[in-house]
């Protein structure tokens, strides 16, 4: 029969409760599942490999085999048959069968055993060749055989369980985990092996330290001296030896320290439109539209000149007056802190028309300390409501000249 996986085997159906394991066959025809129970494997020819221990469920209630029906041979290797609860059957050294209660004789004689095919309950016939190969024969076709080509094995068991009889009645069966045997006795030691062969030898050691000296002999005697010689002529002047070395240079001395310098905040603004007096003898702010420059010092609402850092700071503006009528009043210009008008900043001037227009240029300083977030702005009035802060755009006849703001304000920090 071949090998399936356990992935090729057909699923059970249909089968009893006295089902040990079915099978397919094919050959004659549409292949048909059997079933197969415990009845059967006993009473055919040997069906297959045991790999586990045979235990009955229930002790001393079921035959291996019959008076009809006998085993030809047992073969069972060294140790005892047991008979009932005492009775016991071994075999010496010698060969010699023997009892617990004294020797017998050395031969265990059995019936003959008849080779034939067995019906099962399904009504096949099952039988084996003389290659052992399991022969179903079908008893609704007559003399066709049919060779097993799927054996449907129980599943469900896991390693070291036997698939065997789980009740007395029906053939109840089920997977049952073998009780491991007993350990069989340690082998004897084995003999010592041959000695290794010797280690290379070590290198040489370092050589010792030299000794020390011998004591010097004593001096001989100085021999007496002889007659001085004639004094030869002088020799010439030998040449200058060269210069020495220069000194060494002395060490330098400590640097000087560098200057603080300290950050100064400054603003840069300017108005590039015309501003009228709206007002006869109403006091109104100077207003500029252009920042050019900005560090810690902004314009805010057009008018307030701002210090975001606390300090002294210079403000200085010119603005360009112009009178379109012959009056004589006067323009007053001062300054206010925080909305506030400051006490002695106030000056005023008078315009003097001439021709169509009367221009003239106000322009000085103020210096006062403020507060982080302090504001200066400039204040003018007139009861002549024809002064106004003139602008005018860059020209080039009969010159070119750049544009005239009518404010130019800067606030520095001092």
């Amino acid at each position: 029969m071949p090998n399936l996986p356990i992935s090729q085997l057909p699923n059970l159906s249909g089968a009893t409760n006295e089902t040990l394991l079915a099978v397919v066959y094919s050959g004659g025809g549409t292949p048909v599942t059997y079933h197969i129970t415990l009845q059967d494997l006993i009473q055919s020819i040997p069906f297959g490999t045991v790999y586990q221990t045979i235990i009955p469920d229930v002790t001393n209630t079921y035959d291996l085999g019959s008076a009809s029906s006998t085993f030809r041979s047992i073969h069972v290797g060294e140790g005892t048959v047991f008979i009932g609860e005492s009775g016991a059957l071994g075999i010496d050294p010698e060969g010699i069968l023997f009892s617990l209660s004294g020797f017998a004789s050395n031969t265990l004689v059995l019936g003959g055993v008849i080779n034939s095919g067995v019906t099962t309950t399904s009504g096949a016939t099952f039988s084996l060749n003389e290659d052992y190969d399991v022969i179903v024969t079908n008893p609704t076709n007559t003399g066709v055989t049919y060779n097993i080509t799927q054996q449907l094995v129980t599943t469900g068991g896991t390693i070291g369980q036997v698939f065997t009889q789980t009740g007395n009645t029906n053939f109840e069966w089920g997977w049952t985990t073998l009780s491991s045997g007993t350990s069989g006795t340690s082998g004897s030691s084995g003999t010592s092996g041959s000695s290794g062969i010797d280690g290379t030898s070590g290198t040489s050691g370092s050589s010792g330290t030299s000794g020390s000296s011998g004591i010097d002999g004593t001096s001989g005697t100085s021999g007496s001296s002889g007659t001085s010689g004639s004094s030869g002529t002088s020799g010439s002047s030998g040449t200058s030896g060269s210069s020495g070395s220069s000194g060494t240079s002395g060490s330098s001395g400590t640097s000087g320290t560098s200057p603080v310098i300290t950050a100064r905040y400054y603003g840069a603004f300017y108005d590039g439109g015309t501003q009228n007096l709206l007002a006869a003898n109403t006091p109104q702010v100077m207003s500029a539209d252009t920042t050019t420059l900005s560090s810690g010092v902004v314009l805010s609402g057009g008018t307030k000149f701002v210090a975001l850092n606390p300090g002294v700071y210079n403000l200085q503006f010119s603005a360009q007056l112009n009178k379109t009528s012959s009056g004589t009043d006067e323009v007053a210009i001062w300054f206010r802190k925080n909305g506030v008008d400051i006490v002695e900043s106030n000056t005023e001037m008078q315009v003097a028309k001439q021709g169509t227009t009367g221009k003239l240029v106000a322009a000085w300083n103020y210096v006062d300390q403020l507060n982080a977030n302090d504001y200066l702005e400039i204040t003018w009035a007139s009861a002549d409501t024809t002064y106004e802060l003139l602008y005018q755009p860059a020209q080039t006849v009969p010159y070119a000249k750049p544009s005239t703001p009518s404010i130019i304000v800067t606030m520095t920090q001092v």
